[in-house]
C-alpha cells in the first residue's frame, strides 16, 4: 500500500482505535481541505462539523484496523482528531476525489 509520501507502508496502530462516529452513515459526504501536514479541515457532519473546523487527519484503518498514518483509501476508515482532543473514526470511505486549487493563497 502507498501512502501520502508515496512510500510503502504497512504500520500497526497503537492501542485501540476511537468508535465510528454517530450518524455518519453510507449517505454522509466529508469535505476535507488540506491545509499542510497532518491539518485538515472537514465538513459534513450534521453535530460534529457542519461548517469546516480544524482537524488532524491521523490516518486511515483497513479492514483488519491496522493504521495508516496519513492515509486515505476506498474501503478504509479515516481517523481524525477535532479540536485536538477528540478522536473521530468515520465510515468506509467510499470515493476519493482529489481538486486541485485554482490559485495558491
Amino acid at each position: 500500500m502507498i501512502n501520502a509520501n508515496g512510500k510503502e507502508s504497512k504500520s500497526e496502530g497503537d492501542g485501540p482505535l476511537p468508535r465510528p462516529l454517530p450518524g455518519a452513515g453510507r449517505g454522509a459526504s466529508a469535505g476535507i481541505e488540506c491545509l499542510g501536514g497532518t491539518k485538515i479541515r472537514v465538513s459534513g457532519h450534521p453535530d460534529y462539523c457542519p461548517e469546516p473546523v480544524r482537524a488532524s487527519l491521523q490516518g486511515s484503518v483497513d479492514k483488519e484496523g491496522t493504521l495508516e498514518p496519513g492515509f486515505i483509501n476506498c474501503g478504509m476508515r479515516m481517523i481524525l482528531l477535532l479540536d485536538e482532543v477528540r478522536p473521530i473514526t468515520t465510515s468506509s470511505v467510499l470515493n476519493v476525489r482529489v481538486e486541485t486549487p485554482n490559485h495558491v493563497h
